[in-house]
Parts: structure tokens; C-alpha cells; sequence
């Protein structure tokens, strides 16, 4: 789609064109979200796909883009906890050298075992085997994680059973 085939009742996420561009704003158009809020926007954004509402889907906690693991993870989230913690199914970084999450490998060529927990990076030591470093790490995501991890898979599978209904 391009700028020129923007009329009035074009439809972008939850967008609906109700002014089309004129000659003063050329670049922006006159937009109601369906919650009835009405903006300009600009047109890269709307033809981007980088506005797609003014956020009040986001607010309710509802997801743009309808999958079910997305607005399972909205509802999770609302109740204060993770889909997944720490060790508990999270990808590596792809930065990561050891393999291992919350394990770096200094200039000395010991092991570094690290966790964050609530944006707070806390130390677990440094190591000269790999393995050592990895046992502590995980030692750290049961002693911080486990009781959380238990808590939001106990959601999903309520969660779960629920939209099954």
C-alpha cells in the first residue's frame, strides 16, 4: 500500500482513517482507535505497521497479534510472574561463549557464575572448571526461581484449562 491509496475508512490494526492527508499535514492523517480516541498519525508509521493502536489494547492487556501464547502471556504477567524463568526453558544469549546461562568466561580464564533477579545482577563467584560454575548457577535459579516457576506454570495450565472451555 502506498501513501496515494489512503481514503477515508482505511483500516490499519485498530486504526480507521477519518481524514485523509491534506495539503498543510501531508505526512500525517486524522485516525479514531476503536476505543474512539482520535490522532494524527503519521503515514510511514501507519504503512510500517508501527502504529497500530493508541494503547489502550495494550492496557487491557490484550494482545495485537492474535496467538494464544501471547495473550497467555499477558494474563501471566498481570498476575506478577514470568512464563519463564532463569534455567527454566529460556533461550541462551546468543553472545554466550560457555553455553551456559548466567556463566561468563573472564581474560584469567576463570568462570564467573552470575543471576539477575528483579534488575539486580547478583555475584555467585568465580570458578576454574565450567562445571563448578554451572552448579552454582543452578543452585541460584532453584534458590530464586523454583517457587515462581511453580507459580506460573500453575497459571498457564489454570489459564490453559479455562480458554479450553
Amino acid at each position: 500500500m502506498r501513501k496515494s491509496d489512503i481514503r477515508i475508512g482505511t483500516k490499519f490494526g485498530y486504526w480507521t482513517v477519518i481524514e485523509p492527508p491534506d495539503a498543510t499535514r501531508h505526512d500525517y492523517v486524522r485516525c479514531r482507535c476503536i476505543c474512539g480516541k482520535e490522532k494524527m498519525i503519521y503515514v510511514y508509521n501507519l504503512l510500517q505497521g508501527k502504529s497500530l493502536s493508541c494503547g489502550c489494547k495494550r492496557k487491557e492487556g490484550d494482545s495485537l497479534v492474535l496467538k494464544d501464547g501471547r495473550k497467555l502471556t499477558a494474563k501471566v504477567h498481570r498476575q506478577h510472574v514470568a512464563i519463564k524463568y532463569a534455567g527454566f526453558g529460556r533461550e541462551i544469549n546468543r553472545n554466550n561463549s560457555t553455553g551456559v546461562p548466567g556463566v561468563s568466561v573472564f581474560r584469567n580464564g576463570q568462570y564467573r557464575a552470575y543471576i539477575s533477579v528483579g534488575r539486580k545482577q547478583i555475584h555467585l563467584g568465580f570458578f576454574d572448571k565450567l562445571d563448578d560454575a554451572k552448579a552454582a548457577r543452578k543452585a541460584a535459579e532453584q534458590r530464586y526461581f523454583a517457587d515462581r516457576q511453580e507459580k506460573a506454570d500453575a497459571l498457564k495450565k489454570k489459564l490453559k484449562k479455562d480458554s479450553s472451555k
